[in-house]
């Protein structure tokens, strides 16, 4: 594919593709937070092949894909909250020089992503009565699974490109 219609074209694809684990990730009864992650490589294959604005339009449009035709919205829902904007945020934070900034910004997302997942459990199901140090138990596995995934991420972004990239063309 070549000219103007292969960015439009391969975008397209990677939201068809994400949509696509979105909406089997709803189906299967485990796995819903694994499907969104995977959704998120495709974000990360539109930005490495196509660049910064198609791969918002490819977030765009495979969230709202997700969050039309899934069954079960939560693979939708977390797509929405991290996986599927990350990639585009992760690419441009690691352009920094220093390493301290980096993971100052990675964590400061994540609180971000954590304050707006429990401000939306309590404006759907109310109140959590939970102790508040369990609150905190949650919020640091949370940052402790998120880190572990942005190290993973970032592996399969290289495999990404060592592999895959050159079939592509």
């Amino acid at each position: 594919m070549r000219g103007k219609a292969r960015k439009p074209a391969v975008s397209a694809l990677c939201a068809a593709l994400a949509a696509a684990l979105l909406i089997l990730g709803s189906m299967l009864p485990t796995g819903k937070i694994a499907f969104s992650a995977v959704a998120g490589l495709a974000t990360a294959a539109a930005l490495i092949e196509c660049g910064y604005l198609y791969s918002v339009f490819e977030f765009i449009v495979a969230a709202a894909l997700g969050l039309l035709l899934a069954p079960s919205k939560a693979p939708a829902v977390m797509f929405c909250l991290l996986f599927g904007w990350y990639p585009i945020v992760k690419s441009l934070v690691e352009k920094l020089k220093s390493r301290a900034a980096e993971y100052l910004l990675k964590f400061a997302v994540i609180l971000a992503v954590i304050g707006v997942f429990f401000v939306l459990v309590r404006l759907s199901v109310g109140e959590l009565s939970l102790p508040d140090h369990s609150k905190l138990v949650v919020a640091g596995a949370a940052v402790i699974a998120f880190f572990a995934y942005d190290f993973c991420f970032s592996g399969l972004i290289r495999v990404y490109i060592r592999r895959v990239r050159g079939r592509m063309k």
